[in-house]
């Protein structure tokens, strides 16, 4: 059997016990803004240059991170947890105060 899209996209992340999320590097931009509403949404490129959570992380750290690297953009804190070669594959999202 293959899973349908709906189980694709809610394996593409989970919110764990402690309220943070992992989440999947290919999740689109508007999918990670409504996985987490209450919170400001992550700003879309408008010159295009990113359209996911990995793109967007590239485009602001500017070179390809190492698993294990931390950063925050507003009042989220962002770690990546998995590559895959050079592909952000696996990301922990944290509300911070």
């Amino acid at each position: 059997d293959l899973p349908s899209d709906q189980e694709d996209s809610e394996a593409d992340a989970v919110q764990r016990e402690d309220g943070s999320w992992l989440i999947d590097g290919n999740v689109s931009i508007e999918r990670f803004n409504s996985l987490i509403p209450a919170l400001p949404p992550l700003p879309a490129s408008e010159e295009k240059r990113y359209q996911t959570l990995a793109g967007f992380i590239l485009h602001h750290l500017g070179h390809i991170p190492k698993a294990g690297q931390r950063f925050s953009v507003d009042c989220l804190r962002f770690e990546i947890i998995d590559l895959d070669r050079h592909r952000i594959d696996k990301v922990l999202v944290q509300e911070i105060n």
